[in-house]
């Protein structure tokens, strides 16, 4: 008990620190004329709870005396070598940190002299404050209802984006990115936009998160990659391209998987078979981190041969309605065999269908040998198509008539397109189906008929929230 007392205080103290920081602000020209310099408003400064450190070297002793233990256990007050107490962050503008209740839990500083280094300096890690499970701006773009989520280097980018009207903008608090910095993002939206600069080291950091990044992408999760041009961060992007203009670089980021295909290829020569070797090769070794059962990494191979013309080539122009895709010589039921046929792993969506469409239509039966194969299904593309074509055998003949009239060129425009495609696609049928279903009134029970509203009420939810990311 007496522990949640002491965590009690130390949130208090944090409360009154960053109160006294932000007194101290009209007190300093030099931090005044920074946040100035950087195009920051009143309004803004306030948001923030922005402030100074003074550079007297025991400033908080004095304004805390009765709180000294507190403070070391915060970190704010270090003790030198020879014995002497002094405090951490000294002639800096200060960065509150808070938490997801908005608790201020911990400081960001910055030098107001760049020759002083570290330019940056954070709070260490404390008994209510840990880096690796916070994110700045978090809960900020929280309460401003954030849709899309953009990872960015540092504060004052989070801050300035903010003030042109993006919220959802974080940053790491002084650590490299890490898996759970990209799960607590994950867990607002399944969609989300990481910023790298575009020099070497750049490029470095945005190999490594796409490391961490990989055995994260279950299927309907979507990774973008903004790369800054060189000697740009987002506030000074915005500066010189305007905000629209910014937005519109922003939306064209390319997807995880062309901004992969052109990291591999970038070092090689893919007209040639040994350059294709190469990409491939390393490809194999980036997919094998992605999740086990989903369809992505599937998909992601055969982009890949794609794009480097071992078949046909992958179309740009996307119908984002697979419902309006098919031809009128099939129905529904049938495109989704054409869909199975031409990319296997997608069934992984499309299991559902084997509780809802009749046991004598066709697509129960190919879906219940997918059932049965799928965990054997070749990694190469090709050959898990040939293998899948094997195992209908049997219903050659119909499957003959789908192939020749189904158009599944939406399918071949990018694996996160094709992916949400055919999850989306899946959805609309589970929900026709369950419709008719009661429409019918072929169930047994009471009880049945509410199982199935109760599921056509969940499928609507589901339905409703793809809309609202769209």
């Amino acid at each position: 008990m007496a522990e949640v007392q002491q965590d009690g205080n130390l949130y208090d103290l944090l409360e009154n620190i960053a109160q006294f920081y932000e007194r101290q602000l009209p007190n300093s020209p030099s931090a005044q004329q920074y946040f100035k310099q950087r195009g920051l408003t009143a309004e803004t400064i306030a948001y923030w709870r922005l402030g100074y450190a003074p550079e007297d070297w025991q400033h908080l002793e004095k304004a805390f005396p009765q709180d000294i233990e507190g403070l070391k256990l915060l970190g704010l007050i270090r003790t030198s070598d020879s014995g002497r107490d002094f405090d951490l962050l000294r002639e800096r503008v200060i960065f509150p940190i808070r938490d997801t209740k908005g608790r201020v839990v911990g400081f960001g500083g910055r030098a107001l002299n760049d020759e002083i280094k570290p330019k940056y300096i954070n709070s260490p890690d404390s008994e209510v404050f840990h880096k690796n499970q916070l994110l700045y701006g978090l809960y900020e773009g929280r309460k401003q209802k954030a849709q899309e989520w953009l990872m960015v280097e540092g504060y004052m980018d989070v801050i300035a984006l903010q003030q042109y009207g993006i919220h959802g903008a974080v940053a790491t608090l002084g650590t490299a990115s890490n898996t759970d910095h990209l799960n607590i993002l994950f867990k607002q939206s399944n969609r989300l936009t990481i910023a790298f600069d575009g020099d070497a080291a750049g490029q470095k950091a945005a190999r490594r998160t796409l490391d961490i990044a990989l055995p994260l992408l279950n299927d309907g999760r979507e990774l973008k990659f903004f790369v800054l041009p060189a000697d740009h961060d987002p506030d000074s992007l915005i500066r010189r391209e305007g905000i629209e203009n910014f937005r519109r670089l922003l939306d064209q980021a390319p997807l995880m998987s062309d901004f992969v295909f052109a990291h591999l290829t970038q070092n090689q020569d893919i007209t040639t078979p040994e350059g294709k070797s190469q990409v491939m090769g390393e490809l194999k070794n980036l997919t094998e981190l992605l999740p086990k059962h989903g369809s992505f990494r599937y998909l992601l191979q055969q982009f890949f041969r794609e794009k480097l013309g071992f078949n046909r080539k992958w179309q740009p122009k996307v119908n984002t309605d697979a419902s309006l895709s098919f031809s009128t010589k099939i129905d529904a039921e049938e495109y989704v065999i054409a869909i199975l046929m031409n990319h296997p792993y997608l069934y992984i969506h499309f299991e559902p269908l084997r509780a809802l469409v009749a046991e004598d239509q066709l697509l129960f039966k190919i879906l219940n040998i997918l059932n049965v194969i799928f965990d054997d299904l070749p990694d190469d593309p090709e050959l898990s198509i040939y293998y899948v074509l094997g195992a209908c055998a049997a219903h050659h003949h119909e499957l003959q008539h789908i192939l020749q009239h189904a158009n599944v060129s939406d399918y071949t425009s990018s694996p996160e397109q094709a992916d949400k495609l055919a999850a989306d696609f899946s959805t609309k049928l589970q929900y026709q189906c369950l419709k008719n279903k009661i429409k019918s009134k072929k169930f047994n029970s009471i009880a049945e008929m509410k199982n199935l509203k109760m599921q056509i009420y969940e499928i609507d939810r589901k339905r409703s929230m793809t809309l609202l990311e769209d």
